[in-house]
């Protein structure tokens, strides 16, 4: 075993250590209870082109246009490991093998290149991302040195601009992205918000002072306000911190209640820089010299003052501190009487004491509750006084001692307790009208959070909060003016009558007992009341939907859009409006993908059940083709947009007994291909033979009997009428001789149709062992040719006579890495679609198309609208073979199990599962075939032993 040695000397600074410059994948462990933390670090290899010119994965080379062929070239035999010492914090490598490929370029800058970048700038903050890759020479001798000769990374403009922000940052150049720049911006822009309305009341730089303190006009004008009766505000103080409204710093907010509009406005707000005493009695000495008023008595002060907060100790010694202060109080008892503590975070303590099975038995939940709630009561003549409540609960519940003696401590329970709060001389009997919890101001702290996504700088937050209070200014001004600013009945805030020496006169004062008039309580749930049921029932046994959507949406690109105008009432818009909805949401990831589905089934079928009633019940099966029928027929949805998609033309003629038969040629189009058994009887082939049915058809035509009968002899006997014979048996008429039709695809010069929908009618076969032989034994070539253009199979849909599906019954996951797979003999095959090539012009759409698209969403979440042309078809196999090796040597699993399946069909799989792999090999096997990747989804075949089971729970 080769000993190890130490290759950093004692004045040397390790930089790059930990990190490699090669594709990889890095697995994590600690040993030694936390101890030594190992890393295993394996390559990946590298792809390269066969032509010397490319040197990237994905073949950029010639704008995108690179004949080259990409191969993987794997590196066996290689590893590397990191062990770090956490305590000491040195660290230990080990590498084996030799790594004999190319070198990858990467695209990430490693710690020595950011180092260089940040000398970099330096040298010239103001200088940008051009600039910078321009270089600039300090003297004529110089050379020009540009930061793309640092790292090949810095060659994009993007990545440097953005490294470039997170330099300036680091080095405090610029304080936040969304800040002020550097200068005096940061002052002017305070200046020029204070003339706008925020006032800075206070502020402090020295250490442990540093806050900003911003109070509006109208907001000090509420503070200080008085009512009708010429009283000040006694609906009591609630303040708190949130933590992440800035990025650096808090939020403190005392906020009040506001009688005119019926809700808890801010009266003070804070920036603190951190959460210790003096921050608070900062903030807290700021909001109490507001008070220090010649036409304020003491008493209307105190009443003013008095706060309700949790039981944080810095905020109530910050509270104390700063009323001692300000109002030159020497009894620190006085102070206290101005604090009351939340009710509900000891309600929040009690319940998670209560749930502790370690500490409370199932038996004992119930009544420990109760007895802790007893506390907050006030003390009533002949009960429990609240030294016996407390050493009942110690008996009864001696595990929780420690807890029951931090809630008793003298400076918490004088906050909460009734029986322990000092009082103040005018509310001796303590029913001071102030709220119980602190719930106002965290229901602000989340209105805060809907205006602002939080970690936002100083300057950018305390102006998303300026326009917050203008528009609860605006709401009071209004209610002021007699305007409604909300439906319903304003819920004010109702203060408790409050005796001030006058002689009693209610029927509480002058009788004994309970009061008359108290509110029943309510009865909770009728007892034997049913349950209310949440499921849909119209939702079930939607699969024939959920199959079709999925197998059309594989289809979908661009040129689906190309001629549709405006708003329509068809079934086919509002299956394009579902498709570009579920197209946004794969390249935003905004909202959410069961939403965009359910919404999209639900119109869909209430469009179907209004106009085929009796095709399309709630709750009950329905049949896949004639949905996609009713999808796709022009005739049933009369629009421009479906010209060119799905309908084909063809010529019919007609044959009967006589020289000239009675029906003249027809031409028909068609949009389901509809393939029968007899078809391949009639004209003498095997009725497996579909490449062969497909070539009769496009060339000499097929020969059906569609059941029609020859009425030649009719039309030439004569019309007049003859007498009945009487008494004679009424002979039988001869059958007339039947019309056979000879249809045929012309070999025109017109374009075929985008797509090709084949659908194979298995009513003829009523035996179901017969029809599932048939359905299996059709051999459906990958790729067909119709009028000299060649179609590919892209979607196969199947169908056991109760069950429709798509996509490998609902497994995620590569089926074969030879793309030509999803043709073949498939057990209970239903419908396919094909699809051509793109013409020139239909290209130049979709270019233009996918230039919009990027152009509209420059910050998309999801995979990239791309664009691939793969010209030869032989190339299939070998770029598979490359993306399932790439995929097996990163570790990566071929299967999504555990992850929740949230595509159209009820046993398919949506693109955005796929991995990156799935995608590379989906759109190589596809030859000369252009598509969006966000569109274009290939079918997978389904397993060809199971009989798949309908599940009506996922539909």
């Amino acid at each position: 075993m080769a000993q190890p040695f130490f290759v950093k000397g004692a004045d040397q600074v390790v930089v790059n250590f930990g990190s490699v410059g090669f594709t990889k994948t890095t697995g994590v462990e600690k040993r030694g209870k936390g101890t030594w933390k190992i890393q295993r670090t394996y390559c990946l290899g590298v792809l390269v082109c066969n032509i010397d010119t490319c040197h990237e994965p994905k073949c950029p080379g010639a704008a995108g246009r690179c004949p080259g062929k990409v191969t993987w070239e794997a590196c066996n035999g290689t590893a590397l490991r990191f062990d770090f010492h956490i305590p000491s914090g040195w660290a230990l490598l080990r590498h084996r093998g030799l790594h004999d490929h190319p070198w990858p370029e990467s695209k990430k800058p490693d710690p020595l290149a950011r180092a260089d970048l940040k000398a970099e700038i330096v040298k010239n903050p103001s200088a940008g991302a051009f600039k910078l890759k321009m270089g600039q020479p300090s003297t004529l001798d110089d050379p020009i040195t540009s930061v793309t000769e640092i790292h090949g990374s810095f060659i994009n403009a993007d990545r440097l601009r953005y490294y470039r922000r997170l330099m300036l940052r680091e080095l405090n150049i610029v304080p936040d992205k969304l800040g002020a720049g550097v200068g005096d911006k940061f002052m002017m822009d305070l200046f020029q918000w204070n003339a706008r309305g925020l006032l800075i009341i206070s502020s402090g730089f020295q250490t442990e002072c540093e806050h900003f303190t911003f109070q509006t006009k109208w907001m000090a004008e509420r503070l200080l306000a008085r009512d009708e009766n010429n009283e000040v505000y006694q609906g009591g103080l609630i303040s708190d911190v949130t933590y992440r409204f800035f990025e650096n710093g808090y939020l403190l907010t005392t906020s009040m209640f506001c009688e005119q509009t019926a809700r808890w406005i801010p009266a003070q707000i804070s920036w603190i820089r951190g959460l210790s005493v003096n921050y608070y009695k900062l903030h807290f000495s700021a909001l109490l010299r507001q008070f220090v008023r010649p036409d304020i008595t003491p008493s209307e002060r105190d009443l003013m003052v008095r706060q309700v907060v949790d039981f944080s100790l810095a905020q109530t010694e910050g509270f104390k501190a700063a009323y001692m202060d300000v109002f030159a109080c020497t009894d620190p008892m006085r102070a206290a009487k101005m604090i009351k503590g939340c009710h509900q975070h000891f309600r929040a303590q009690v319940t998670r004491v209560r749930r502790n099975r370690s500490i409370l038995s199932a038996d004992q939940d119930a009544d420990f509750q109760k007895k802790c709630m007893a506390l907050l009561d006030p003390i009533e003549e002949g009960g429990l006084t609240h030294e016996e409540k407390l050493d009942e609960l110690r008996r009864l519940f001696p595990k929780t001692k420690r807890w029951l003696d931090w809630w008793t401590m003298s400076d918490i329970q004088s906050m909460l307790f009734p029986s322990r709060r000092p009082m103040l001389d005018d509310h001796p009997d303590g029913e001071d009208g102030l709220p119980d919890t602190t719930n106002a101001i965290e229901s602000m702290h989340r209105v805060y959070y809907m205006i602002s996504s939080g970690k936002k700088c100083l300057i950018v937050g305390m102006v998303e909060l300026l326009g917050f209070i203008s528009v609860l200014e605006e709401e009071y001004n209004a209610v002021m003016c007699g305007v409604s600013v909300e439906y319903g009945s304003q819920t004010k805030m109702q203060r408790k009558f409050i005796n001030d020496g006058r002689p009693p006169d209610t029927t509480a004062g002058l009788l004994d007992g309970p009061e008359p008039s108290i509110k029943k309580k309510n009865a909770g749930r009728p007892k034997n009341s049913l349950n209310v049921e949440p499921e849909e029932p119209h939702l079930k046994n939607r699969c024939w939907m959920s199959a079709a959507l999925e197998s059309l949406f594989a289809l979908y690109n661009p040129l689906w859009l190309r001629d549709s105008k405006g708003k329509g009432a068809t079934l086919f818009y509002h299956l394009a409006m579902h498709f570009g909805s579920r197209t946004t949401f794969n390249l935003t990831k905004i909202g959410r993908i069961r939403t965009v589905l359910t919404n999209a089934q639900t119109k869909l079928f209430n469009m179907c059940n209004e106009r085929h009633q009796a095709r399309f019940q709630p709750g009950a099966f329905a049949s896949c083709d004639f949905f996609i029928e009713l999808l796709l027929d022009p005739k049933l949805n009369p629009t421009k947009a479906l010209t060119g998609l799905f309908e084909v033309v063809e010529h019919r003629d007609f044959a009967c007994r006589s020289a000239e038969p009675c029906l003249v040629p027809q031409i028909r189009s068609l949009t389901p291909i509809k393939i029968e058994l007899k078809n391949f009887l009639e004209n003498g082939l095997n009725p497996s033979d579909v490449s062969g049915l497909i070539l009769l058809w496009t060339t000499t035509g097929l020969s059906k009997t569609p059941g029609l009968v020859c009425r030649c002899d009719s039309i030439k006997a004569s019309s007049e009428q003859k007498p009945k014979p009487r008494g004679r048996p009424k002979k039988v008429k001869d059958l007339s001789p039947a019309i056979s039709v000879k249809s045929q695809r012309p070999e025109d010069t017109n374009l075929p149709p985008q797509h090709l929908y084949f659908f194979m009618e298995v009513t003829q076969p009523s035996d179901p062992i017969e029809r599932e032989r048939y359905m299996g034994a059709m051999d459906w070539p990958y790729q067909i040719t119709i009028s000299g253009v060649k179609f590919t199979l892209f979607s196969r849909g199947y169908w056991n006579g109760c069950h429709y599906w798509c996509k490998n019954d609902g497994n995620a996951r590569l089926v074969n890495t030879d793309m030509s797979s999803i043709g073949g003999r498939h057990p209970f095959t239903s419908w396919l679609f094909y699809t051509r090539v793109w013409t020139s012009e239909e290209e130049e759409h979709v270019k233009s198309a996918i230039a919009k698209i990027s152009n509209a969403n420059p910050n998309a979440e999801g995979y990239v609208v791309d664009e691939f042309d793969i010209s030869d078809s032989s190339d299939v196999d070998d770029a598979s073979e490359e993306a399932q090796d790439r995929k097996d040597s990163a570790g990566e699993s071929d299967s999504s199990d555990g992850e929740e399946d949230l595509s159209d069909s009820s046993a398919g799989s949506s693109p955005e599962s796929d991995s990156e792999e799935a995608k590379a090999v989906r759109t190589a096997s596809i030859p000369n075939i252009k598509v969006p990747v966000s569109t274009a989804d290939i079918s997978a075949s389904p397993k060809s032993q199971s009989n798949p089971q309908p599940n009506n729970q996922s539909h």
